[in-house]
């Protein structure tokens, strides 16, 4: 008897914890939670790059991954809560956004990067507290790569003291980390643009001012930008909020804010 208590005691000692099955909604969020969970997890996001988180319909073959789901990584409700009607019974859930965040894209920026990791971390460390250690540790590498990439966007940032204007509220944090003023947000970010008459101000206050940099996001296209651009004599910058597997200078965390400042950088020369 008590040599087969020896050896369940000894199983239990050398078999691993069991692995899990991370889904997480969009892509850049996935990125920085593949660097904090243990190599052995699955980490997989939900939306590709491009689609509109919001509305995404998954297709049968992503839904049936969503179902083997034990945990989901999520902005808020409205951003992606509908990811919730696909998950299995007893999948866990964490919404990262707080009530303190300006907008949804909670990812944005050196500081917001370390706040949404430091969250993802709180969580996974409560759900596997046998892998703790670890991801402490893959935490720690994660914040000192933050720390490389603010220094290395501080190195060739020659935007600060600039204005911009922006279409998509999303850039503020990013862009106050550069030392850029948003002087203008031209959309909601749910398709609801600023009127005519507020338009003509902000053109007014663009010559004034001289701001001439426009921020668009990637692959989108907007007649208001258009128009803006041509009275204030502007340059349209395309900035990325998600990054793009597929494309090595947006494939990571780290790569996607550096792109985002070297595009800044660009448009600010």
């Amino acid at each position: 008897m008590r040599f087969f208590r020896f050896l369940i005691v000894l199983l239990i000692a050398v078999v691993p914890a069991m692995a899990s099955n991370i889904c997480v909604s969009v892509y850049p969020l996935a990125t920085i939670a593949r660097q904090l969970v243990p190599s052995d997890f699955t980490v997989f996001h939900v939306v590709p790059p491009h689609a509109d988180p919001h509305h995404f319909e998954p297709t049968p073959s992503v839904v049936r991954q969503i179902q083997q789901s034990d945990l989901f990584i999520g902005v808020d409700d409205h951003f992606d809560g509908w990811v919730a009607k696909f998950l299995p019974d007893g999948c866990e859930t964490v919404y990262l956004r707080t009530h303190d965040d300006p907008d949804e894209h909670i990812w944005l920026g050196i500081q917001a990067a370390r706040e949404t990791a430091s969250r993802i971390h709180r969580k996974l460390a409560s759900l596997y507290p046998d892998r703790k250690d670890e991801m402490d540790q893959q935490l720690a590498q994660f914040l000192a790569v933050m720390d490389e990439t603010a220094q290395s966007i501080a190195e060739m940032n020659a935007c600060r003291g600039t204005r911009i204007i922006q279409y998509h509220p999303a850039w503020d944090r990013f862009a106050a980390e550069m030392g850029i003023t948003v002087a203008a947000t031209l959309s909601t970010g749910h398709g609801h643009e600023v009127s005519a008459r507020k338009l003509a101000g902000i053109i007014t206050d663009a010559k004034k001012t001289g701001t001439t940099i426009v921020v668009l996001g990637l692959h989108k296209q907007s007649r208001i930008v258009n128009t803006l651009v041509s009275e204030i004599n502007g340059t349209m910058v395309q900035l990325d909020t998600i990054g793009d597997p597929d494309d090595p200078q947006r494939d990571g965390f780290p790569e996607l804010l550096l792109y985002n400042a070297q595009k800044l950088t660009e448009g600010c020369r």
